[in-house]
């Protein structure tokens, strides 16, 4: 906590020429912000085996400290993350974070390459638990998760999620039994128009799970 390094990262970008959708008459179709994108991150590294910090961000168009963000940035993101502490707790994750099991069948945040003729590049291979510091709004989990070590070559990661996802809800029908439905999830992350706004956290999602390597 003393000896990591501290790293801040403030960026601010616009275009100088008019744009549609800003400054409409109407509110409805109209960006509710302005032209401006802001961006700022703190993060505490120590090697790699402590990660934690902070990240914001305000995409063009947003409203900023106003309207359906009084709290300032449309996004907020924090972590704390924790690898080799000993051999239990091979690794510790708060807040927001990415998991990559197997080869992507299920479940896999990490990179992985295309299609290729030589066979040995298919192969994914990635941290199961990784701390998550970037502005994307997709992609990432947001709870606790833990790598825990039952011997010298076994190990059990348990992780649980729950976070609020943008999509489209489209009502009950005959066959929902009262539930709503949705028909897709807005990945994008604005939240620049009051369509774009109703679309935002309408969808609850809890996953929880956990993978036994060896």
């Amino acid at each position: 906590f003393t000896k990591g390094r501290n790293e801040a990262q403030l960026r601010w970008s616009r275009f100088l020429e008019p744009q549609e959708g800003y400054g409409q008459e109407n509110p409805e179709t109209g960006y509710l912000g302005d032209a401006n994108q802001l961006f700022f991150r703190y993060r505490h590294t120590y090697y790699n085996r402590l990660s934690y910090g902070v990240t914001a961000e305000k995409d063009r168009g947003e409203p900023f400290f106003k309207d359906h963000n009084p709290e300032g940035f449309d996004f907020y993101s924090a972590h704390f993350f924790l690898r080799g502490y000993n051999k239990l707790i091979r690794a510790v994750a708060l807040g927001d974070y990415r998991v990559s099991f197997g080869q992507g069948l299920i479940l896999f945040s990490g990179f992985g390459y295309g299609k290729s003729a030589l066979s040995t590049s298919i192969k994914r291979s990635s941290l199961p638990l990784r701390a998550s510091a970037s502005a994307s709004e997709t992609g990432f989990l947001r709870g606790a998760a833990a790598t825990l070590g039952l011997g010298p070559s076994l190990t059990i990661t348990p992780f649980i999620s729950y976070r609020k996802r943008d999509g489209n809800l489209t009502g009950n029908d005959s066959l929902s039994l009262g539930l709503l439905q949705f028909s897709s999830f807005n990945e994008s992350g604005y939240h620049r128009t009051r369509a774009e706004e109703s679309d935002r956290g309408q969808i609850r999602h809890l996953s929880a799970g956990m993978t036994l390597q060896w």
